[in-house]
């Protein structure tokens, strides 16, 4: 008898009420689907006497239960939460109590609790955690970002109306950041914002960023493909192409947004152009020249120049020009000589006339002086001579 009232106590110490203690068991489901609640009262021997005396689900710290099952009275569903959602697995097992939600909810999501009470063993207790996955709506969108050192968003990915929350990872060469915030929606789901941030310059765009999101929803990961759009201001080259009788310059730009307007600096009067394309019809010396050309977008403008050196053409007529100029200029110099010798005789022709009229100055006034000074003018020089007589 002793030995049996010790058995008794060793198993009601283990049907008491459950605690703070962890969940037995922890269940995922997808929102709209079904789940088993299972609760599978134990006992240590399986005898004709033993009996489901009552079983009651209660939700979270809820006291107050949502639905009791009786033998003799049948399923209770007191909660309209559930009323129309709850179907008992087996009636026919006295020991089981395990019930089926249907159409799931994510309120339905959270800690449950089933008591069994068997006899004559007393109350069993169970506890288990729901989790109710929503499958969330991804996308990802590229960030129009002005090239500049600064690092900026360039692209964006966002996990909504999930749970739980998603997990957001970028892959991408361009050896961005990225910040990643998790918001709460009025339903209970949680919406997953992630910014890829990068410096950004011309050669970024058009390139292409990898948003990875994962979730319990699917048993893989979603990947969404972002191509990036970076504004920047024309980068301007001018491509020559040759045609019969001809050749033309294309002012050939890159940027973004496209060039709206373009313009040429130095052309030659009577060149044909479309405005992006410059017509030449003829190589020759008279198109040499500095060609550039001007694009704008929204941005801002860009440059680009093609320097023309060429000396086909009329190259004989320019050698004929400068011929009669060199001719002219020999005339010129051969006269400005010949005048430049007759002078010089005349002035050596009138020295010498003046040294005559000088030394008989002299002989005419010699008398009554004992000094007597002579100045003879030799190419304005000088010259003075004492005479002693």
């Amino acid at each position: 008898m002793a030995a049996m009232v010790l058995k008794s106590i060793a198993f009601l110490a283990l049907c008491v009420p459950a605690s703070n203690n962890a969940p037995d068991r922890t269940l995922t489901a997808l929102v709209g689907t079904e789940v088993l609640l299972p609760c599978e009262a134990t006992t240590p021997n399986t005898t004709s006497n033993t009996a489901l005396v009552q079983l009651s689900w209660k939700k979270g710290t809820e006291e107050k239960t949502f639905a009791i099952y009786n033998p003799k009275l049948g399923m209770n569903v007191s909660d309209k939460r559930y009323s129309s959602r709850i179907i008992l697995r087996n009636n026919n097992n006295l020991q089981d109590g395990s019930i089926l939600l249907k159409a799931l909810e994510l309120q339905d999501e959270g800690m449950y609790t089933c008591e069994v009470n068997i006899f004559p063993y007393g109350i069993q207790t169970y506890t288990m955690n729901l989790t109710i996955v929503v499958s969330p709506r991804n996308r990802a969108t590229k960030v129009p970002a002005q090239a500049g050192l600064s690092e900026v968003p360039v692209a964006n990915c966002t996990s909504a109306d999930g749970n739980p929350a998603a997990k957001i990872r970028w892959i991408s060469n361009l050896h961005g950041n990225w910040t990643t915030a998790q918001s709460e929606n009025n339903n209970g789901t949680k919406t997953v914002t992630s910014l890829y941030k990068v410096a950004p310059t011309h050669s970024a765009d058009g390139q292409t960023v990898t948003c990875v999101i994962s979730h319990p929803a699917s048993n893989s990961t979603e990947r969404c493909t972002v191509e990036l759009s970076i504004l920047y201001p024309p980068l301007v080259t001018i491509a020559r192409s040759d045609w019969n009788g001809g050749f033309s310059l294309t002012c050939d730009v890159k940027a973004n947004p496209p060039a709206t307007n373009y313009s040429w600096q130095w052309l030659p009067e009577g060149m044909e152009t479309n405005t992006k394309t410059v017509f030449i019809k003829a190589e020759t010396i008279l198109m040499n020249g500095n060609y550039t050309c001007e694009a704008t977008n929204s941005i801002g403008s860009g440059k680009g120049t093609f320097q023309i050196y060429s000396i086909k053409g009329n190259a004989s007529g320019i050698i004929i020009i400068i011929c009669a100029a060199m001719g002219v200029l020999l005339v010129v110099l051969a006269s400005f000589l010949i005048v430049l010798l007759v002078r010089r005789k005349h002035k050596s022709t009138e020295t010498q006339a003046n040294v005559a009229i000088q030394r008989k100055n002299i002989m005419q006034d010699s008398s009554g002086e004992t000094d007597t000074y002579m100045g003879l003018n030799l190419r304005e020089q000088s010259l003075y001579c004492e005479l002693q007589r």
